[in-house]
């Protein structure tokens, strides 16, 4: 059968062989710059500290909005190695928030909910040191 001739396509089209489908393509999850996110260490354990006390006091649900909130905020990235304060998670009101600190956000929300969930960002050092540091502070009243 020559598709071209009964479709009348002759001289000006011409047929390929499918090559299949192809490979999906590897989505890049987590950081961009591991490096630079250690680098950051320091700041997100004063994040971490600020972050923990307003998270506490507050029910589990809404933790969990607070941390898809986070997420959604970063969902097409965030520029974390930047001061600036660009950024807003709805459940914190009009406050503008630096990339680093919707990270910080994001992660200790699911900390709480989901500890399970890998996000691909490490931040894990950070958030302990705050949350030793954070129920150090609440021992002593």
């Amino acid at each position: 059968m020559n598709r071209s001739a009964d479709l009348r396509l002759t001289g000006w089209f011409r047929w390929i062989d499918d090559p299949g489908e192809t490979a999906p393509r590897e989505v890049e999850e987590g950081s961009s710059n591991p490096d630079l996110l250690a680098r950051k260490s320091p700041a997100a354990v004063f994040y971490f500290l600020e972050i923990l006390k307003r998270l506490d006091g507050i029910d589990a649900e809404k933790i969990q909005r607070v941390g898809a909130e986070a997420a959604l905020t970063g969902k097409n990235g965030l520029d974390y190695a930047s001061p600036e304060k660009n950024y807003r998670v709805p459940s914190f009101g009009e406050e503008l928030l630096s990339g680093l600190e919707v990270m910080c956000i994001m992660f200790a929300a699911f900390q709480r909910f989901a500890p399970q969930q890998d996000l691909a960002i490490d931040l894990h050092d950070a958030y302990q040191k705050a949350l030793a540091l954070h129920e150090g502070r609440k021992r002593e009243g």
